[in-house]
């Protein structure tokens, strides 16, 4: 899934209309194959295995996962 047109990330309606496409669909469930150590197959709706998400957000301190429950 490219984010860019032209040399320039597409508009968030462009972005929105093409992660909600057939190839966003593939794309989001390759980047879930990706969970942090601390996922322990709760089953809840995140986006917890998206390496893009972790850019920006620090697992350890969202996941709260089996390292939690102790």
């Amino acid at each position: 899934m490219n984010i860019f047109s032209e040399g320039n990330v597409v508009s968030k309606s462009e972005f929105l209309k093409r992660y909600n496409s057939e190839v966003g669909s593939i794309f989001r469930e390759k980047m879930a194959r990706f969970p942090s150590n601390k996922c322990d197959g709760c089953n809840e709706n995140c986006t917890g295995g998206c390496p893009i998400y972790w850019k920006r957000y620090n697992p350890d301190k969202e996941v709260k996962g089996k390292l939690h429950n102790s």
